[in-house]
């Protein structure tokens, strides 16, 4: 719709039949300019409705059987040693000092908070983590109380472990109410232990490489192909030497608002295990060498791919089922090297057009490693180095 303070009228939104190649009117036309509340009808927006009236379908009935809302809010205040992970969805837990090389287990200090938001009083159980006996509380109408608690999470190696508070009123008609998160031990006195390299030859991965080559594409998203053993989209060439990855980005797909793709296919095989680590470094550099450029592609075209930060990038796992897993948020390329260090348990999908069951990474089979090249100036240089798999986990020697 077209706001109608903004000098538009009825008689400015008419048009042709000629404005979309039409030889007749369409009757969906006569719509256009109809008055919205206080707006216009737009020729987009005449068309849907034209559409809808012509496609017209009963919804079907959709049951969900679900408690009502508890009256109680469980929240959580993090205090000592404790800091908040965002991209992890929790917390690490740093424990005191004499823990980090000499206990199995790390600890944090925090406050759970309780809210009654009814108007009466309520009583229940409060269930907090590693205390096997809930504790018994009754809240008055309104109240809101905090208890101190302890929070731990073995300290063998830097993965993720639920952690749940739940308070269960004693009345069996009204709702639980939980707060949930993910508590990580701090890596101090852990060591890094290779689990796997992204060295391999285009033979070992030819074969998800040729069924990546077939798998149909969502609607915008850019044709990729074989270069050596990686995937390319069209304006990229893939330089490897000692270890480092080269991208050179020339110029950008065709399909609008699509970044520059690189795909690294995996050998069969390859496994992915939530405790893993991907560990890598990245940076851009001056173009030394002009290749093939595109001549549509301008440079007011670059502000929407890569924003005003600058130079990002996108690092992505494509499984079998086509979906991509990524960690957030974009990574800022600069010119000089700058560490990433994600848990591949911190993957979640994030799909261009589609996504397609199971949702986990941990329930499908990975495929490939993906960059999204977000460039600010063409050309670019992408560089990566020290791309592996590892484990941290804690020194042999620290055992008790």
């Amino acid at each position: 719709t077209t706001p109608a303070g903004k000098s538009h009228s009825v008689e400015q939104l008419s048009f042709s039949s000629t404005d979309f190649g039409l030889k007749e009117v369409e009757p969906w036309m006569n719509q256009i300019g109809q008055p919205v509340g206080a707006n216009f009808a737009t020729p987009a927006l005449a068309f849907l409705w034209d559409y809808a009236a012509q496609n017209s379908y009963r919804p079907k009935a959709w049951s969900v059987r679900a408690h009502a809302a508890s009256p109680v809010v469980v929240d959580f205040i993090a205090d000592t040693e404790m800091t908040q992970w965002k991209s992890g969805g929790g917390y690490i837990l740093t424990g005191a000092a004499e823990e980090t090389t000499q206990a199995q287990t790390r600890r944090g200090r925090g406050r759970v908070v309780l809210y009654n938001f009814s108007a009466s009083a309520i009583t229940g159980q409060l269930q907090l983590p590693d205390e096997p006996t809930p504790q018994a509380v009754r809240l008055a109408a309104g109240e809101r109380r905090e208890f101190p608690v302890e929070l731990r999470v073995a300290a063998e190696r830097f993965v993720g472990s639920d952690s749940r508070i739940s308070f269960i009123p004693d009345d069996k008609t009204a709702a639980r109410a939980r707060w949930v998160t993910r508590l990580f031990p701090a890596t101090t006195a852990m060591v890094s232990t290779p689990l796997k390299s992204f060295v391999f030859t285009a033979e070992e991965n030819r074969e998800y490489a040729q069924a990546l080559l077939k798998r149909p594409l969502a609607e915008g998203e850019p044709a990729l192909m074989a270069q050596g053993r990686w995937l390319v989209s069209h304006g990229v060439r893939v330089e490897e030497a000692r270890g480092r990855w080269r991208f050179h980005v020339d110029y950008l797909p065709a399909e609008p608002l699509r970044p520059a793709m690189v795909e690294l296919p995996l050998p069969v095989g390859f496994e992915l295990e939530p405790d893993m680590t991907l560990v890598l470094e990245r940076r851009f550099a001056a173009a030394t060498g002009l290749g093939e450029v595109n001549p549509a592609v301008t440079a007011d075209r670059l502000k929407p791919k890569a924003g005003i930060a600058g130079a990002m990038m996108d690092v992505y796992f494509r499984t079998q089922n086509g979906n991509l897993y990524q960690s957030w948020p974009r990574l800022k390329v600069k010119a000089e090297w700058t560490h990433y260090t994600e848990v591949i348990d911190n993957f979640t999908m994030g799909f261009f057009g589609r996504a397609a069951l199971p949702w986990r990474l941990s329930e499908n089979q990975p495929v490939s490693l993906v960059f999204f090249l977000r460039a600010a100036e063409l050309p670019t240089v992408f560089e990566v180095r020290g791309v592996r798999l590892v484990r941290f986990e804690r020194k042999p020697d620290s055992a008790p």
